[in-house]
């Protein structure tokens, strides 16, 4: 019976030593996420499953000061939700370099480059009924 109790207390103990449920892994993809291979007859695109959120994307986008980018159709979402995915993208929120040098155009996905740095981007995102985020950084560089 001791024996147990001992085993008990031990479980108790590595169990509430473990990770907090409120912290979050980010995931990084970059361009190498989709691998190209070619056979005699075609070319075709193999992908890895869905990945968890919350997505970072690593791969470097510029705009030049004044100019205006439709960060919908700018930016290559079917990269990371390959096509047939049932997947969903909505208004980005600003998280750094709000006004001064990244601005929310007129429509939601319009972000308009106001003075040379990086805005940090935070794009509520659904895919195969999995909800998260992901992050992607502008730079806005002189033109």
């Amino acid at each position: 019976m001791k024996v147990f109790m001992l085993l008990l207390c031990l479980c108790s103990l590595i169990t509430a030593c473990g990770e907090s449920s409120e912290s979050e892994e980010v995931v990084v993809i970059d361009s190498a996420y989709l691998v190209a291979t070619t056979t005699k007859s075609s070319l075709s695109t193999t992908t890895h499953p869905p990945l968890p959120y919350p997505i970072q994307i690593e791969d470097e986008i510029k705009i030049t000061v004044g100019e205006i980018m439709n960060t919908y159709e700018d930016f290559d979402w079917h990269s990371i939700f390959p096509f047939p995915a049932n997947f969903s993208v909505t208004n980005p929120e600003i998280v750094e370099g709000e006004g001064t040098i990244c601005t929310i155009g007129n429509s939601a996905f319009l972000l308009l480059g106001e003075s040379p740095g990086s805005c940090y981007l935070k794009f509520p995102s659904a895919n195969g009924g999995i909800e998260g985020f992901v992050y992607l950084t502008i730079t806005v560089v002189e033109g």
